[in-house]
């Protein structure tokens, strides 16, 4: 067993994609080696249901989390159908949770929360662990609240613990530890890796009732995962603008327009453009008239002449004549009202 545990090729530490062959083999052999350790085990009667925990020889408590691996790694592997692979990775999860829990090494809040991952599976999914059936959870939202936190305590607890014991062993080794001494700290060490291990183990059971959820609902839509094209990537933002330091109002401007390429003028400049824009359509404007005009004297027989008409300008001061001619009559008649009943020739 120890030399399937120490020869076994994680494949965790290799840095390939794990759809890729380069993954999926070493973790079909480490997949292999761990079940050969779990089939040995087995064999040479490591484990007993009618012994305690304070009963297990140090050395053998580290062959308690097989199932566990086994579980984990099952859960990488892509070369079978997704559903399958999460029946039997929940498979071995619990059968570890089991071995913890007749050890007596299964916390009250671990015990809840294995128990409302468990909920909505049928009776003979709960035994073989390959039903696909889930239902919604009824547990108070307080209470999981709660059960939570407290799992989240007693795991930051253990992690200084874990901390203090590797300290401890260290120190041990350098300083030459009593052997008894040595052993209780190697066992403590061991319970402190089972019950990290039991935490991981209840979140993924609990991840992968969702997994099962989406996949049923996948399976509703006539839709297989894996397949499919991927949506387009979103473009790649654009650098940020450099912090730039302004003093005066021309540094402003040039900053202004160094920042912003996509404009080439002020507003000044924008209106001066606009008015001569304007100017060239008026004066072509005046062309087309005049033009207009020449042809229609061109067909009178020259009874009109280009020279007779008045200047647009002259009407234009003409008009405004008129109107202040107008104006200070009205004046002048607002002034002298017994004078409004006169006529103009002042009878």
């Amino acid at each position: 067993s120890e030399m399937c545990i120490r020869d076994s090729p994680h494949p965790q530490g290799i840095a390939h994609a794990t759809a890729s062959p380069e993954f999926q083999e070493p973790l079909a052999m480490a997949l292999d080696m761990f079940e050969r350790c779990d089939l040995m085990t087995h064999q040479q009667g490591l484990f007993s249901q009618n012994e305690d925990a304070v009963e297990l020889a140090t050395p053998s408590l580290q062959y308690l989390v097989i199932r566990f691996h086994l579980a984990d790694l099952t859960t990488k592997v892509t070369t079978r159908p997704r559903k399958r692979v999460l029946q039997q990775a929940r498979g071995h999860y619990n059968a570890y949770l089991h071995r913890i829990e007749d050890y007596a090494l299964l916390g009250r809040d671990d015990t809840r929360a294995w128990e409302l991952c468990r909920e909505g599976w049928d009776t003979e999914d709960m035994d073989n662990a390959a039903g696909s059936s889930f239902g919604k959870r009824t547990d108070d939202p307080g209470a999981a609240r709660e059960l939570k936190v407290e799992r989240k305590k007693r795991e930051m607890a253990a992690r200084q613990r874990m901390k203090e014991v590797m300290e401890e062993l260290v120190t041990g080794q350098q300083e030459s530890m009593d052997a008894l001494e040595e052993d209780e700290l190697y066992r403590e060490h061991a319970f402190l890796l089972i019950e990290a291990a039991t935490r991981s183990a209840l979140d993924c059971l609990a991840s992968m009732n969702t997994e099962f959820e989406l996949l049923a609902h996948a399976d509703k839509m006539g839709l297989t995962p894996g397949e499919g094209e991927l949506p387009p990537r979103p473009a790649p933002p654009g650098p940020p603008p450099a912090n730039i330091v302004i003093n005066t109002r021309e540094e402003a401007r040039a900053a202004l327009f160094k920042t912003q390429p996509g404009w080439t003028m002020s507003v000044e400049e924008f209106g001066e453009l606009e008015m001569e824009e304007m100017a060239t359509k008026e004066a072509e404007k005046q062309a087309a008239v005049r033009a207009g005009i020449e042809s229609y004297a061109q067909q009178q027989g020259g009874m009109v002449r280009l020279e007779d008409l008045p200047e647009e300008e002259e009407e234009d001061e003409e008009t405004e004549e008129k109107a202040i001619k107008a104006r200070a009559w009205d004046d002048w008649m607002d002034e002298n009202p017994a004078q409004r009943n006169r006529g103009i020739s002042g009878r």
